[in-house]
């Protein structure tokens, strides 16, 4: 219901809707509908479960689900919006993605027939999974996006069977389709419009280089776990009447969740009628090798056992992957042509498509766009005429070849690149550059760049002070950050938080709401940060990465102090959980746990170390990093599978010097339960370790408990999972010393 809707008229239609005996509250579920404490519909929602009126909860834009209905069934129907406009003043409009309503449509009907279930299955796969949420990319990527027929034509006819023509593999490889593009030439967005317009891709990830969470394979394999859920009724019942997930997801390493979430299901399932193929998509599979990530959290104190890089790389499994997956799956991969990618996947070459191969196509490509987008825009005959005098034609031509000769220009200095046509329409289109210009542009991305900035940045000053700063923290950062974020990070007042927008809006796309604290930074591509960081090419506007690191690592350490000093536990009491859903606030808490030391150690100030000393030295600050890193990973470092009592406490006792907090997790067929093994103190004459062992039971509701079943009462404190149980334990002190396992192991799981 919208906000300005009379409380009278809301009032009657709950009424209306609550007489009858199947009536239903459809509540869309938003950040603005229903976030704590002023969602427009949370009245609504108390009100309407007084009425005892039943609810169709569908999740439209990603945010936290209130706690009053979080064990409700939803729909998560995110992707069947797509996203227009930005955030700088023009406002976002959603429209109806057709195609991926249609596959949603009946379980649309089997929510408003009430024949979904309400014990929250969504939400426990969501808060369990942790997808990631691409929609505004996605959106935003395809909002203007034309062309590439000819590359659409041959993955058409792959999914329908047939071998894209350009292809010589093996019959058996042919269920891969791979594009390959160097940078700037549009994969994403081809990426892009593939899922928005291919009702057989049931699951997808995008891979990018500004946001490492992105490269994390574990988290890229639950995202398309989720997905696929939320595509395939029946992959989701094979993974709820299977293991309990809980149980699974917590101790599995990589190759085991690949197994048990994507091999084993798709196998077991039947072939969806709907579809001849189910195609899963991955984009930026560059950034899914680890060498390509510089800022994974260091492990527990002691090492642990880890899968060497090649059985943890997605990248390095893709072969073995396809080999093991039904033949009705097939598989789009799109990466930069660099030797680590086509090392590793070299059982599928040659690629698809090599898209710099189809020399004549593209161009074609980049001449439509730059047509399609220019005739939208009013331009004068005199500007023609300017245009036509400059690059050498008589100003007797006509409209027509004057827009002729403008599109030639462009198209011949891009040499073929997309995102050099991009960025001189969008200079058109916002007055930053006009036509009778256009002969002065330099030909390639590097010398576009270098007349870009020497244009939008003639004064050094202003350059030096408000740009150059931006660029630094934008470089060293993680992951993309908001508004609010960068401005406290560069301590802005509010008339340069206010001006971020005018002074960085040529540079940068400011995305999502009106909302500093909601509002994340990007650059038009990353190429930008690549050129900046490289001196050789961007020369005055070089920028210096380790001057990032240290203005975000000196933010994380006045964030941290400033907010322990009020809370000394408020980073250990963090909801790690809802990192995905949280707001910004929690994610910036988070940010600091996870990077800040990264950043310090890559900075180069003087006292940047002593910072990383204070942080080593502070227990809250480390154990904040363990819970986080225990969400992260799971438990499979440290989990030992089935051993006894007996094994577990030789294991323990082998950790020297004894310490007390020392744990592991184990699995006990006996009880055939998951059990908790600590040291719980030292003998005061031996100083030999004491030992408790905590079994932690399953109970029939999928949540957990240190009790049996059968003893169960309101007071009982419940986990919703394993990882949660630790959590809880650690924050307590009992669970401090986790050791690791020596060697992998075949995990044994209750049934």
């Amino acid at each position: 219901m919208e906000d300005g809707t009379k409380p009278s008229s809301r009032e009657d239609a709950l009424q209306w809707a609550s007489a009858e005996k199947d009536g239903k509250l459809i509540l869309l579920l938003t950040a603005e509908s229903v976030g704590r404490p002023h969602g427009v519909s949370l009245n609504d929602v108390s009100a309407a479960m007084s009425a005892g009126l039943g609810f169709v909860p569908l999740l439209v834009r990603t945010c936290e689900i209130p706690l009053s209905i979080c064990r409700i069934q939803w729909l998560d129907m995110t992707d069947c919006l797509i996203y227009s406009g930005d955030a700088i003043g023009n406002g976002v409009t959603a429209s109806l993605n057709q195609v991926r309503y249609e596959s949603r449509k009946d379980q649309l009907i089997s929510a408003l027939e009430g024949t979904l279930d309400h014990e929250g299955q969504q939400a426990r796969l969501f808060s369990l999974l942790a997808p990631f949420n691409f929609q505004r990319q996605i959106s935003h990527l395809t909002e203007n996006f034309i062309g590439r027929e000819w590359l659409f034509e041959q993955f058409q006819r792959w999914v329908q069977g047939s071998a894209a023509s350009s292809s010589t593999r093996e019959l058996s490889n042919q269920r891969v389709f791979w594009v390959v593009g160097q940078i700037g030439s549009g994969k994403t967005s081809v990426a892009a419009c593939m899922v928005q317009s291919c009702p057989e891709i049931a699951a997808f990830h995008l891979a990018t280089q500004e946001d490492e969470q992105t490269h994390n394979a574990r988290r890229c394999i639950l995202s398309l776990a989720y997905q696929l859920t939320t595509q395939l009724p029946e992959y989701a019942h094979y993974l709820q009447s299977h293991e309990p997930l809980e149980e699974m997801v917590p101790v599995a390493s990589f190759v085991e969740l690949v197994t048990h979430l994507l091999i084993g299901p798709l196998t077991a399932i039947a072939r969806p009628s709907k579809y001849k193929s189910l195609v899963l998509l991955i984009d930026g599979v560059e950034w899914l090798i680890p060498a390509s990530s510089s800022s994974q959290m260091p492990p527990f104190s002691g090492g642990s056992w880890r899968e060497n890089k090649d059985e943890e790389c997605f990248v390095s499994m893709l072969p073995m992957l396809v080999s093991r997956l039904p033949e009705w799956v097939r598989i789009v991969l799109l990466s930069r042509e660099e030797p680590p990618v086509l090392s590793k996947l070299r059982a599928f070459d040659p690629p698809d498509v090599t898209i710099e191969q189809f020399k004549h196509e593209n161009d074609q490509d980049i001449r439509r766009y730059i047509n399609h987008s220019l005739s939208k825009l009013q331009l004068s005959e005199v500007e023609f005429e300017k245009a036509a005098a400059q690059i050498g034609t008589d100003s007797g031509n006509n409209h027509e070849f004057g827009m002729e000769q403008v599109v030639e220009l462009i198209a011949r200095r891009s040499e073929g690149l997309f995102l050099y046509a991009v960025n001189v329409v969008q200079a058109i289109s916002e007055g930053r550059l006009h036509l009778h210009e256009l002969a002065e542009l330099p030909v390639g991305m590097g010398a576009y760049l270098q007349q870009f900035f020497a244009s939008h940045f003639a004064d050094h000053d202003m350059y030096k002070h408000r740009v150059r700063p931006v660029l630094e923290v934008c470089c060293a950062a993680y992951e993309p950050l908001p508004v609010a974020t960068i401005a406290r990070v560069l301590e802005w007042d509010v008339y340069e938080q206010r001006d971020a927008a005018t002074v960085l809006g040529s540079l940068f796309s400011i995305e999502a709401g009106n909302d500093p604290e909601t509002q994340t930074l990007r650059p038009f591509h990353t190429s930008v940060l690549d050129w900046v960081r490289d001196s050789s090419s961007s020369g005055v506007f070089f920028v210096d990465v380790a001057s990032g690191h240290e203005r975000l690592g000196r933010w994380a350490a006045r964030e941290y102090q400033t907010l322990t000093r009020s809370n000394a536990s408020e980073f250990v009491n963090l909801n790690y959980e809802l990192e995905a859903t949280g707001d910004e606030k929690l994610k910036s808490k988070i940010y600091i746990v996870r990077n800040a030391c990264n950043h310090l150690m890559q900075a180069t100030g003087e006292d940047c170390m002593q910072l990383v000393a204070a942080f080593a030295a502070d227990e809250k600050f480390q154990l904040a990093r363990r819970l986080l890193h225990v969400r992260a990973e799971g438990l499979q470092s440290f989990f030992h599978g089935d051993i006894s009592r007996e094994k577990a406490q030789e294991l323990l006792t082998r950790r020297q010097p004894h310490r007390v907090g020392s744990f592991l997790i184990r699995y006990t067929s006996r009880q055939q339960t998951y059990c908790a093994s600590f040291v719980t103190g030292l003998d005061e004459a031996s100083g030999a370790p004491k030992f408790r062992h905590n079994l932690i039971h399953h109970l029939k509701n999928g949540s957990y408990s240190t009790v049996p079943q059968k003893d169960v009462t309101e007071k009982t404190i419940l986990y919703p999972d394993l990882i949660s149980f630790v959590e809880q334990y650690q924050r307590k002190g009992v669970l401090t010393a986790p050791v690791a396992r020596a060697a992998p192991l075949n995990r044994e799981i209750s049934r």
